[in-house]
């Protein structure tokens, strides 16, 4: 099923239902479909990166919800949707944006059908080492965005700015768990408990770190995270102290 694409989901319907034995319904609905976004500072991205990372994460996910709701609903069930724990905690570029979308979705959804008994339950991973996060879709992407910019931007930023953020990428690639089966017992719980969970904090980092970051008032959160994300100085900003 592509979820960019309203009649795939809409055979894909048909295909459950067919399968489904008469006047049943649906038990469980996860929508774990995503794509990454390439990163780096606010300016080095146009609007069609948000788009193709917004019609995955976010309108591919409403319109497979909509779609099975009603199969769901009938068999009063769950819907789980993986957010991430950047959908807390903002990140530069398109992908954090997205997964703040899907928390706002998943809470007025799990609203708005609690009168049906449905149980909507949010999936918040830290960072974890899948495909999202590999070389292919993570550094390279990095490297075409720069050779993207226009000459003005990259002469602000500069190339050692470029080359650190690289590195720093390629650090925190390595820094990622690998125990992917935290995340996949977490959607198990969220399917099969008596009591499932509003929210599922998936891994360490995710608890000790981001959502304690995540409470913190601005003034304090924000130097924590540009000193995470920028660990140099932009070209420009140099030139200008000299002077």
């Amino acid at each position: 099923m592509d979820v960019r694409n309203t009649n795939s989901i809409k055979e894909a319907y048909s295909q459950v239902k067919t399968i489904l034995p008469e006047n049943t319904g649906l038990w469980g609905l996860v929508n774990n479909a995503g794509v990454t976004a390439v990163g780096g500072p606010c300016d080095w991205h146009q609007r069609h990166h948000y788009e193709k990372c917004f019609d995955v994460n976010v309108f591919g996910m409403v319109d497979v919800t909509i779609t099975f709701l009603p199969l769901v609903k009938k068999s009063k069930g769950r819907i789980v949707n993986v957010s991430s724990i950047v959908g807390r905690v903002a990140a530069s570029g398109a992908y954090s944006m997205s997964k703040f979308g899907v928390e706002a979705f998943s809470d007025g959804l799990r609203i708005s059908m609690s009168c049906f008994d449905v149980s909507v339950s949010i999936i918040e991973p830290g960072f974890f080492k899948t495909n999202l996060v590999s070389q292919s879709n993570v550094v390279e992407p990095m490297k075409d965005l720069w050779n993207e910019l226009t000459p003005e931007v990259q002469e602000v930023y500069g190339k050692e700015f470029f080359d650190e953020q690289m590195e720093n990428t390629e650090k925190a690639i390595m820094w990622c768990s690998t125990n992917i089966a935290l995340v996949v017992n977490a959607m198990e719980h969220a399917l099969s408990s008596v009591k499932p969970r509003k929210r599922y904090i998936v891994g360490l980092d995710a608890r000790l770190f981001w959502i304690p970051l995540s409470l913190l008032p601005s003034c304090i959160a924000d130097p924590i995270l540009i000193k995470l994300n920028y660990f140099s100085t932009p070209k420009m900003l140099k030139t200008t102290s000299k002077k």
